[in-house]
């Protein structure tokens, strides 16, 4: 009889230490921000070229040497047709090293990222400074903004080597030959001159999830960097209905209101538009940070948010989201999101739904 309580009394002693565990369990803190909308309309850039249906004096886009010339005066030419080439090996260097650049530039992002989100929790714990903190948070900061320096460098140099073969920019004839195998050429040097007919017109390409918040009429604004940075005034009057075969991109053509003199076919622009992420008969949208969108296993996206909270204390909650698109405002949400939720956006790494969450006073409305 002794030996049956005595076990019931170390039973109740081990049950009795679980609970005190559980207890003492110690509750995740987070930071919060409350969701509002905000206005839906963004100004997007893209590179654009000029072009023309009338005589167009044709010139590389980069300095070099030329190799080979595939027309003779009178030929009859298709647009895209490679009229022409410069020793591309100087070119094919610099798009290597830019490769190698990048790659370099993502390993140092990598171990800046798993520091700061290391020492973000410690922050949260008060196990780390402040300034231990914001050095690790401008260290990432700084790495990432390396790696989108890099990939525009790889992107810079892939164009600069694709700038080595001269294509013809629309259908014509062959009407001069400015330039011979094995002279140098410029950006300023002309080597053919192209007859046809019409006027000039900037293109560019969107992708398809831009196609649709584009409308015939549109104005646009142009910018020639080449040319001191001259600005013109545009509208779009055609929408490409079919796909380039490279990327899944179409093509937009512009009318040039008042076209500049110097404007010459092939010279590179940036095309500034308006776009509406949400739509034409939206006026306003939410959009959160990038950071505090994640994917489960199966790749769907999500936010956390907190809700019951009391006396410091809340409840996580997992709400799966539909993604528009993304801007320098952050990341559009068209659903699942709803204005005056309380979004998790420090502390959400490694939450799990429906767990306690101690509120941050470095949270906020």
């Amino acid at each position: 009889m002794k030996k049956v309580i005595l076990f019931i009394l170390i039973l109740a002693s081990l049950v009795g230490c679980g609970k005190k565990q559980e207890e003492e369990k110690p509750i995740r803190p987070i930071t919060y921000q409350k969701v509002h909308e905000t206005t839906n309309v963004v100004k997007r850039g893209y590179a654009g070229t000029v072009k023309s249906e009338a005589l167009s004096n044709l010139s590389f886009r980069v300095s070099g040497t030329m190799i080979r010339r595939n027309v003779d005066i009178g030929d009859k030419v298709k647009e895209g047709e490679i009229l022409a080439a410069i020793d591309p090996i100087e070119y094919e260097i610099k798009y290597q090293q830019a490769i190698a650049d990048l790659q370099k530039g993502k390993a140092v992002l990598a171990d800046a990222k798993a520091n700061f989100e290391r020492n973000e929790i410690l922050y949260l714990e008060n196990s780390v400074s402040k300034a231990q903190y914001q050095s690790s948070l401008a260290n990432y900061q700084s790495s990432v903004s390396t790696v989108d320096a890099l990939t525009k460098q790889v992107e810079y140099s892939k164009v600069q080597l694709g700038y080595t073969k001269l294509v013809a920019p629309m259908d014509g004839t062959i009407g001069s030959i400015k330039t011979e195998v094995n002279q140098s050429v410029t950006p300023q040097s002309v080597v053919f001159t192209l007859n046809s007919a019409g006027d000039q017109y900037i293109e560019f390409n969107v992708s398809e999830t831009i196609i649709p918040l584009l409308s015939i009429g549109e104005k646009v604004q142009i910018v020639v960097e080449s040319l001191n940075n001259l600005k013109l005034e545009g509208e779009i009057r055609n929408i490409g209905t079919v796909g380039n075969s490279f990327g899944n991109t179409y093509p937009i053509k512009v009318t040039i209101k008042d076209p500049n003199q110097e404007l010459r076919v092939g010279m590179t622009t940036n095309v500034y538009v308006d776009i509406e992420l949400g739509g034409n008969t939206k006026e306003s949208m939410i959009v959160v940070p990038i950071a505090t969108v994640m994917k489960d296993s199966e790749g769907r996206p999500y936010v956390y948010v907190v809700t019951d909270i009391e006396n410091g204390v809340g409840i996580s909650k997992r709400k799966y989201i539909e993604l528009g698109i993304a801007s320098n405002l952050g990341m559009e949400v068209k659903s699942g999101l709803d204005v005056g939720d309380y979004l998790i956006t420090m502390g959400m790494n490694r939450l799990q739904d429906g767990e306690k969450v101690k509120v941050s006073t470095k949270g906020g409305e």
